[in-house]
């Protein structure tokens, strides 16, 4: 999963870049990281001389870690000179004032950040490039530690300090000739690389693309109501309501209408506790394919980024549900997806409810982004919408090869780890008479839901008692895999009969 990382989400991480101070402002229009002589004011050129490092240096300064970008750099340019790499993520946010800064973010994976293998995302001020974010998620093969990393930047860049009010980040002040800001923060789940343009002040009002937390779209977890009203002000409210949540605990829920990327609506809902915000919760309408497909991007994308969810799981009647309980975006962070027995799919961020201690320590939530990176499932035609996720299919249809699998793992999986017998076997046993029903799934052709329904003795020790039921298995005839997809009272009796036989 994680060669395919969604690196929607990690912009939740990047710090508030700093502002540089007068006596280091580029008096250049077109600011560039290896900023040419004219660009470099008294102070730069008087600590560069100290150093001994001649004109002809600067203006040959070694760019490859960042691709040999420049600040104000085009989209269209950055888009050329990443061209090679895989495209994640592209986002837009047009305010509705006019003249407001348009703001962009642009998302590659698997690039290579100093000699390892990181994900990068690209940030534009009215798509001039203004910021960029490196991420490195550690796992398996990714174990370098902040320490490590320490290290690997301050041979390039030199000396570092702590960054001012955290305890988990550096900064290395005016690098590429003072035109750049890099901040190094680590996480529960991995480290990001921060590079902001300082060379010139910030449009009044405008701040870092995505990951400004005084923004609109950075809500910061614990906040009150009332600051998230303020910052909720563009959206429409659809309602506001005291309830309790599944342990009785007051809380108040604050529903909004959002608009997605293709045009269609969603709600998006707060949910406040006595500690303020813990959840924000996208709940999507009906997609196609009776919300699977949106369900399993949005879990590939995150399992791209954070790794397989801690919990999964999924139970008859279409409901699944998957967490990351691993302080996915900060500490005592969780991430949640579910799609529900209605069909519709819900992804959420959750805080502790318990404390908000860890405020600090956890990123705010950019409800500009989402873990999609394929809008092509919502649609508003009914008709598109109905499509099923499985098709009825008669055994006639189906390939012979298909058809040999079918029946061979059915006859060979075992109803319970535990003990030796299969499905195919144990149907045998219980059941008086069955018919099979064949249906084959819209999604992927290679997958199979194969029922058996009938008469079956529920006990085998009492076979006076008869019942009619039914159990449905789902069988990959690629992946050479057979399992329960509905049981219901008929998989019990199953169990029972693995047990015996």
């Amino acid at each position: 999963m994680k060669k395919f990382i969604g690196v929607i989400l990690c912009c939740l991480l990047i710090m508030t870049a700093y502002g540089k101070s007068d006596e280091s402002k580029s008096s250049s229009e077109n600011s560039e990281i290896n900023v040419s002589s004219e660009a470099t004011t008294s102070t730069t050129v008087e600590k560069l001389t100290t150093e001994s490092t001649s004109l002809s240096e600067l203006t040959s300064i070694d760019r490859s870690d960042i691709f040999g970008l420049n600040w104000n750099d085009s989209i269209d340019l950055v888009k050329d000179r990443m061209n090679s790499y895989i495209n994640t993520f592209e986002e837009s946010n047009v305010g509705d004032v006019e003249g407001a800064t348009v703001k962009t973010g642009l998302g590659y994976i698997d690039v290579d950040f100093l000699g390892e293998v990181c994900d990068v995302t690209f940030r534009f001020n009215d798509y001039k490039l203004h910021d960029m974010s490196f991420s490195y998620i550690w796992g398996e093969n990714k174990t370098m530690s902040p320490e490590e990393w320490t290290e690997i930047i301050s041979e390039k860049f030199g000396e570092y300090s702590l960054l001012e009010g955290s305890d988990h980040a550096y900064i290395w002040k005016g690098v590429y000739n003072g035109t750049t800001d890099i901040t190094l923060s680590w996480w529960d789940y991995g480290i990001v690389f921060d590079f902001v343009d300082v060379s010139e002040p910030l449009a009044e009002g405008s701040g870092n693309i995505i990951s400004d937390d005084d923004s609109e779209n950075m809500i910061k977890m614990y906040s009150d109501i009332a600051t998230v009203k303020q910052q909720m002000l563009s959206y429409e409210l659809i309602s506001e309501e005291e309830t309790v949540d599944t342990s009785n605990n007051p809380q108040t829920l604050l529903t909004y209408e959002y608009i997605l990327q293709n045009g269609s609506e969603c709600e998006l809902r707060f949910c406040f506790q006595s500690v303020g915000l813990i959840g924000v919760n996208f709940l999507f309408p009906e997609t196609m394919y009776e919300g699977v497909t949106l369900f399993d991007n949005i879990y590939d994308n995150l399992s791209k980024q954070y790794g397989e969810a801690t919990e999964f799981d999924e139970f008859s009647g279409g409901y699944r549900y998957a967490n990351w309980t691993n302080s996915p975006y900060g500490e005592g962070s969780s991430l949640y997806l579910a799609r529900f027995e209605d069909l519709k799919v819900q992804f959420s961020y959750w805080a502790d409810e318990n404390s908000n201690e860890n405020q600090d320590k956890i990123s705010s939530v950019d409800i500009s982004t989402l873990p999609i990176t394929d809008y092509s499932f919502f649609t508003d035609d009914p008709n598109l919408i109905s499509v099923k996720e499985y098709s009825d299919i008669d055994v006639d249809s189906i390939p012979k090869s298909d058809l040999d699998t079918i029946n061979s793992l059915i006859n060979t999986m075992r109803v319970n780890e535990a003990y030796s017998s299969s499905f195919g076997q144990v149907i045998l046993k219980m059941c008086l008479d069955f018919d099979i029903t064949y249906q084959r799934s819209n999604i992927d052709d290679s997958i199979y839901l194969v029922k058996y329904s009938g008469r079956y003795l529920p006990n085998p020790d009492a076979p006076e008692i008869i019942e009619k039921g039914s159990v449905t298995l789902k069988v990959d005839v690629e992946s050479n895999t057979c399992k329960l997809h509905k049981g219901g009272e008929m998989y019990q009796s199953m169990n029972t009969y693995a047990v015996l036989y």
